[in-house]
C-alpha cells in the first residue's frame, strides 16, 4: 500500500473492493480532522487522542488491518513519511506548521501501531532527482572552466561531470572526468566528495604520465628528470620544488626490491 514501486510491497493491486471501502472511511475521518479547529496537545497527549477518541480509529485501523509499505521520513528512518500518508488519505493541501505538528505525531504513531514495513524508495528518487539537477549546475560550472583554461592549454579538451546518489555523509558522489589530446591516459578521473573540492579539481586537473623505460644510464635519468620538472611548471607553486630524485633499482639491494608487474599489448614484463 502507499509505496506501488517498493518490492517489499505486499498489497495487491488493483486494490480489493472490502479495501477501497475501507480507505473512504478513513479518507472522510481524515477529511473532518483535518477542518477541525486544532488542539494544542503535546506527542503523549496526542497519543491518548489517537488511542481513545472514536474518530481516529477508522484511521489507525486502516494501517493496522492491512499490511503497508510506507516509505520513511527523510528526517528519520525510523518513522513513516507524513506527506505520503496525508496524501494517501487523500488530504492534498500544505497543511500549517501547528497541524503539521500533529501530522507527525500521528506518523509515529501510525509507525509504531500500524501493520507496516518502511522502504526507502521515495527518499532515493528524491535524491536521485536531485542528483540530475547538481550535474546539470555543476557541467555549466566545469564549461566556464573549460573555456578560461582553453585559452593557456589547448591540450585539455573536455570537463564532464557525473553526480550520483549514494549512502554516505555526504549523500552524493562527484566524479570529474577530463580529456586530454595528448597524454598516455587521455581520459583522467577524481572523486570527490562535495561539489566545491570537484571545482577544485577541475581547476587544476593535467594530464601527467612518462613512457615506461629503463633509468640504466646517466642521461636517461637527467632526460626523465628534465621531463618531470617541465610537468611541474603547470602548477602554481612549482617555484618551491628545489630538486628532483630518481631512485632507480641500482640503489637498493637485490632481496629488497620490489616486483614490478606491467601489463603491454604483447603480454606481462616482470621487473624486479
Amino acid at each position: 500500500m502507499i509505496c506501488k514501486q517498493c518490492p517489499s510491497n505486499t498489497l495487491a493491486y488493483p486494490l480489493t473492493k472490502e479495501f477501497e471501502i475501507d480507505l473512504n472511511v478513513a479518507q472522510t475521518a481524515f477529511a473532518k480532522l483535518m477542518d477541525m479547529p486544532l488542539k494544542q496537545l503535546n506527542k503523549s497527549q496526542w497519543y491518548d487522542e489517537f488511542s481513545n477518541r472514536m474518530m481516529f480509529q477508522p484511521i489507525i485501523g486502516l494501517f493496522k488491518q492491512y499490511e503497508c509499505t510506507i516509505p520513511y521520513s527523510a528526517s528519520s528512518h525510523k518513522r513513516a513519511c507524513q506527506k505520503h500518508i496525508t496524501q494517501f488519505l487523500g488530504y492534498t493541501k500544505k497543511p500549517s506548521k501547528p497541524r503539521r505538528r500533529m501530522l507527525s505525531y500521528l506518523s509515529q504513531y501510525i509507525t509504531k501501531e500500524g501493520n507496516i514495513t518502511l522502504c526507502p524508495c521515495a527518499l532515493i528518487a528524491q535524491k536521485t532527482n536531485h542528483a540530475v539537477q547538481l550535474q546539470t549546475t555543476l557541467q555549466n560550472k566545469l564549461d566556464n572552466i573549460l573555456d578560461n583554461r582553453r585559452v593557456a592549454d589547448q591540450n585539455l579538451l573536455s570537463l564532464t561531470v557525473e553526480v550520483n546518489y549514494v549512502h554516505s555523509k555526504h549523500d552524493y558522489r562527484y566524479t570529474l572526468i577530463a580529456e586530454f589530446s595528448e597524454a598516455r591516459n587521455k581520459i583522467e578521473k577524481r572523486i570527490a566528495e562535495t561539489s566545491t573540492k570537484l571545482l577544485k579539481y577541475a581547476k587544476n586537473i593535467q594530464a601527467v604520465s612518462y613512457d615506461l623505460e629503463d633509468m640504466n644510464t646517466p642521461q636517461k635519468i637527467k632526460t626523465f628528470k628534465a621531463s618531470v620538472k617541465k610537468e611541474l611548471q603547470k602548477f602554481s607553486d612549482a617555484a618551491h620544488v628545489t630538486d628532483i630524485k630518481v631512485y632507480t633499482s641500482a640503489y637498493f639491494p637485490a632481496h629488497l626490491r620490489i616486483p614490478v608487474m606491467v601489463n603491454t599489448d604483447s603480454g606481462f614484463i616482470v621487473n624486479t
